[in-house]
């Protein structure tokens, strides 16, 4: 509640009183306005007096007003003024603003109507306000418009974002860009309409470009006016549809500065927002007639691409053609499809006209005032520094100057100076010469001297270069004061040894003594690519996007485009150093796509980088190399240390190799070192006699390098080829840096950590230990390098300071084939309370990834974390006996000592036994519980049972064994609780010679380990039928035995009878038992043949 009408204080049910005249003076809401909990927020009064434009501001607290209507009523001539004198507009999700501006004194009505049904064009009233206006407000008009302004929420609907957050209204000065970000490809068209002017909604003054993330509106205002822009969309996203376009934003932009001249867009049409077209140049609607002109657009869905079908070139996501436009009045348009084989659509189009002074004149002539007009032709001719007003529009004048620096020769071929039009300058330090090079096809050379030593030239303090087309640049920085002149020459042909006078400048230098300037190196033509780089590879982008002068720190690369596999040389020289000899800085890598230099600098320098360019094409090749480009490099700080390339070959090139490690020419001997390469032609690599192993798109390999003075390179071949090609030539030194010609390499370098890590790879590259191992105490003991070579059986061992790995496994795998896993070359077992210890047999020769991943605890193994991870490279035979498989560690689990065993202290129970022919096992126990054993080989053994013999007693677990091959054996132990099973531990036996004869053991049953038996005689399972035989056990439970029917004698804790085997085939038992009230139970079981 807020308000009561109730004057007295004693029927008052607010707080604070309200009297009859303030409640009369509240704005009375209508049922609706409640409804929908529409509440004023600024104005709270229904009487508003107004001196100034005010906003007023409603609440819209539920967020559901989609459409907001003003009636504004003239009380005073009953006249609807709400056109141009109300701007009604939510700012806000839950705020509305209705900005009003009376044309005259008076008093008004103002009624908002409001909506919130999307389906519905009726609008219901919400509230009144009775506007007195007090003054005349001498404004703009808003524009009309008879919805809410803003984005409406079905273009969301349509593919724009949700996210965008774009103000209603825009003041700009002269021109402005709206972004829009979308979801989708949209299809939009969109229209400007001045509130004052005389503006057409197609006159071309916005335009708009979309991309696969926005749609950007860009508008150019002609005069300070209230612009309504209004952009359609298509409900529908299938261009099959004829559906058609509907309003979904309207935006309101208020220009205070006109731009001028104002030129409309390039004319769009839908299918230049579909193929996401952007124009880049020329951006004005009319152009002149009968003039070379470059058209570039951008667009990365255009298949194809003309202007007035000349087939525009594509470079990248550009499409770039040059035309000569035709006579005045004509149509010039660009078309393109996103398809090769379909019709080109149209999506820009432009109007010649007869010269650039019309394109003025028809815009100014409708927006300026007379005394701002332009004025055709400059008067100050002899002021250049001033710009020509065309020319802040990008169109180009013709204006004569005094002191002309051109020659006839300048004239004719199109040379005309830009920054400095009079042949005389005037210096302090250095000075910038631009000319206008019309004809893009001159060759030029350079001379500079002093005035008065006209033959003696001092071409390295000029710098000659072309950084954008037809535009000739010359920098020049003369050594000390003094006049000098400057003399750019030229000529058409480029094979002409005779070059004529262009343009001469006298440079007067008022430079002040004691500074030193440092000079270019030598070069007396033009800087950059050379024009013949185009016809034998190097892509035409690559003209002005490839900067002449590069400034940069210790390295550099430079990527160039190609159209084909461009074959290059390349020469680094330093201005004032001097390279030494067999140290090369530069190498090159080149494909069918790019030419790629890198570059170490050793001094802080220029340099000045040669390229040559094999003279080749598609359809010939004259082994022939011409320079073909020039570079200059500003060194601010030099490489420390600054290693060399190795030695490449014109095969480097052929087979498109890109070399990642190692890229020092130095190599030291004696030292693991790792190669990594690329190549997409190469399908053999070989270093060191060794095939190297591919390992996705690279090659990689670990070598031991040779000693001092062996040749040492990397080579490679094709599939089709049978010989090796050599690709990288590395010089082996001595660690102390000594190299063949017994010179010694750079301090900078024996001295770096990058050489102390060739030297010592594998103490340097420590083993990758995780966070998770470092958190339990888990390092390496004996590796300690990331790198293993395996020759032969290697044990590595592994610190578990905290005795917490409980479950702990490995695998090894391929780098090249990670599927590729051989369990079978690892054993992995705990023999001491605090150590890991994993062996590896040698694999097939090759690079390994060796993993080992362990946690305190149970979990399933597929939880475990990485511990560590090495890198192991086979050069052994594959090992003819591989381990069994095995699921984590060997030897006995950490729950063994609930089954009865002793596994403690400082050493463990051995987990691997030798074994020749026959042995027994002792495992310690302190509790007999009832066990069994599985022993398992990878040969087709016979029954495991029968050769194995297991007893037991209280304080030891014995199992004989009697093995029938050589080879790795698998011993399982099981203990037997609450009727079941539970895997107890494994043992690897390695049985190093058979047994001869390999007899089966007698059956044992589970009282024979109830009564602590051991079997003395006979230990074979086999017995010959009606003979003579003596059996012999021992036990201090058995309190009676028997044999074949007869009573054994007991002596001692012995139990002993000589009797005679029955008939083959009739049982051949031993039984015992504890009392006289306990049934005799089979205690050892023989076969009778």
């Amino acid at each position: 509640m807020n308000d009561n009408l109730k004057e007295s204080y004693e029927w008052q049910l607010l707080q604070t009183p309200v009297s009859i005249d303030d409640f009369s003076k509240k704005i009375k809401l209508t049922y609706q306005a409640m409804t929908w909990k529409i509440y004023p927020k600024s104005h709270k009064q229904g009487i508003i007096n107004i001196t100034t434009p005010s906003d007023i501001i409603l609440l819209d607290t539920e967020e559901q007003l989609l459409t907001v209507k003003a009636i504004f009523l003239n009380m005073n001539n009953g006249n609807f003024e709400e056109t141009g004198c109300v701007f009604a507009r939510k700012e806000t999700k839950s705020e509305l603003h209705i900005t009003v501006r009376p044309k005259s004194f008076g008093k008004y009505l103002l009624q908002l109507y409001g909506q919130t049904d999307k389906n519905t064009n009726k609008v219901i009233m919400l509230m009144e306000y009775i506007i007195k206006s007090l003054c005349i407000f001498d404004l703009r008009p808003f524009p009309q418009v008879s919805e809410l302004w803003g984005i409406k929420p079905e273009a969301y609907d349509c593919g724009l974002s949700k996210i965008n957050d774009i103000p209603i209204l825009h003041k700009v000065k002269r021109e402005t860009e709206i972004r829009l970000q979308t979801t989708r490809q949209i299809h939009a068209l969109v229209h400007l309409h001045a509130a004052k002017n005389n503006l057409i909604g197609d006159e071309g003054y916005v335009l708009a470009e979309s991309d696969e993330n926005a749609l950007v509106l860009k508008v150019r205002s002609p005069s300070n006016d209230y612009y309504k822009l209004t952009l359609y969309l298509k409900t529908v996203l299938n261009p099959n549809e004829n559906n058609e376009y509907h309003a979904m934003a309207t935006f309101l932009i208020n220009c205070t500065e006109p731009l001028v001249p104002c030129i409309p867009f390039p004319k769009t049409f839908p299918k230049t927002v579909e193929y996401y077209c952007k124009i880049i140049e020329p951006v004005y609607k009319r152009i002149p007639a009968c003039t070379r002109i470059r058209f570039r657009m951008k667009s990365n869905k255009l298949q194809i691409a003309n202007v007035s079908w000349k087939k525009m070139d594509k470079i990248g996501d550009e499409w770039i053609v040059d035309i000569f436009s035709p006579g005045a009045g004509e149509v010039v348009q660009i078309n393109g499809n996103v398809t090769q084989d379909g019709k080109c659509w149209c999506l820009f189009e432009y109007e010649t006209v007869e010269d650039s002074n019309e394109i003025m004149k028809s815009m100014q002539s409708r927006f300026m005032k007379p005394d701002e007009q332009y004025i055709g032709k400059t008067k100050d001719v002899n002021n250049l520094n001033k710009k020509h007003p065309l020319e802040s529009c990008g169109l180009r004048t013709d204006i004569p100057s005094v002191n002309d620096p051109r020659t006839k020769y300048a004239k004719q071929w199109g040379i005309k100076p830009k920054s400095h039009t009079c042949s005389t300058i005037k210096i302090e330090d250095e000075v910038e010469i631009t000319a206008e090079d019309s004809m893009d096809r001159l060759v030029f050379t350079v001379n500079f001297f002093l005035e008065t030593s006209e033959f003696v030239n001092i071409d390295e303090y000029v710098f000659l270069r072309k950084e954008s087309p037809k535009e000739l640049k010359v920098t020049i920085r003369p050594p000390s004061s003094g006049t000098y002149i400057l003399r750019l020459y030229g000529h058409i042909d480029k094979d002409s040894q005779t070059h004529e006078l262009l343009l001469s400048y006298t440079i007067i230098s008022s430079m002040e003594g004691g500074l030193v300037v440092k000079p270019y190196p030598t070069h007396n033509g033009l800087w950059g690519i050379l024009s013949e780089a185009f016809t034998h590879g190097l892509h035409k982008e690559n003209a002005y996007n490839i900067s002449t002068f590069h400034s940069c720190k210790r390295n550099l690369e430079i990527c160039f485009r190609t159209e084909q596999k461009v074959y290059s040389t390349s020469k680094l020289e330093p201005v004032n150093n001097t390279l030494l000899d067999g140290h090369h800085y530069t190498i090159l890598e080149s494909t069918e796509d790019y030419l790629k230099v890198k570059i170490n600098f050793p001094f802080e320098d220029y340099y000045k980088l040669t390229l040559w360019f094999k003279r080749s094409t598609k359809e010939t090749d004259d082994c022939r190399y011409s320079e073909m480009a020039n570079f200059l490099i500003d060194c601010r700080e030099p490489n420390r240390p600054c290693m060399p390339f190795p030695i490449t070959s014109s095969y480097t090139q052929k087979f498109s190799c890109k070399l990642i490690e190692p890229m020092s020419g130095f190599l030291p001997e004696q030292s693991i070192i790792k190669f990594r390469i690329k190549s997409p032609i190469v399908k053999t690599f070989l270093l060191a006699g060794e095939k190297m192993e591919r390992i996705n798109d690279e090659y990689i390999t670990i070598v031991t390098t040779p000693s001092k003075g062996n040749e040492f390179h990397l080579s490679g071949k094709t599939e089709d080829e049978e010989k090796y090609w050599v690709l990288f030539q590395y010089e082996i030194v001595s660690k102390s840096g000594k190299r063949n010609n017994e010179t010694y390499i750079a301090n900078t370098i024996l001295e770096s950590k990058e050489w102390d890590l060739m030297c010592n790879y594998n103490q340097e590259r420590k083993v990758p230990v995780t966070n998770y191992a470092k958190e339990i105490g888990i390092q390496p003991l004996s590796h300690k390098g990331e790198f293993i070579n395996v020759h032969e059986f290697v044990d590595i061992k592994i610190s578990d300071i905290k005795n917490c790995l409980d479950n702990c496994n490995a695998t090894l795998s391929r780098l090249s084939n990670t599927t590729d896993i051989r369990t079978e070359n690892i054993f992995i077992r705990k023999e001491k309370t605090r150590e890991i210890a994993v062996a590896i047999i040698p694999p097939p020769p090759g690079l390994y990834c060796l993993k080992i991943y362990g946690q305190g605890g149970s979990k399933p193994k597929e939880c475990l974390p990485l511990l560590l991870q090495y890198t192991v490279k086979s050069d052994g035979v594959d090992e003819d006996r591989p381990f069994p498989k095995n699921d984590g560690l060997w030897g006995f689990l950490s729950d063994a000592d609930n089954y009865g065993f002793q596994n403690t202290g400082a050493h463990l129970v051995p987990v691997m036994y030798k074994v020749k022919g026959e042995a027994t096992l002792y495992f310690p126990t302190y509790q007999n519980i009832n066990r069994s054993v599985k022993l398992t080989s990878e040969h087709n053994m016979p029954d495991g049972s029968n050769c194995t013999l297991i007893e037991s007693d209280n304080h030891c677990f014995n199992i004989t064994l009697r093995l029938p091959f050589t080879g790795y054996y698998k011993l399982t132990i099981f203990s037997e609780t609450d009727s079941k099973h539970h895997k107890t531990g494994t043992f690897l036996i390695d049985c190093i010679e058979p047994a001869n004869p390999c007899l089966p053991f007698p059956t044992t049953f589970a009282s024979t380990q109830y009564y602590n038996c051991i079997l003395i005689e006979p230990l074979n399972g086999t017995l010959p039928a009606n003979s003579s035989v003596t059996c012999k056990f021992r036990s201090s439970i058995v309190f009676s035995a028997v044999v074949n029917g007869s009573m054994m004698t007991k002596e001692g804790n012995e139990w002993v009878l000589t009797t005679t085997t029955p008939s083959t085939g009739e049982a051949f038992d031993i039984f015992g038992k504890s009392s006289d009230r306990d049934t005799f139970s089979v205690l050892f079981r023989y076969v009778i043949r």
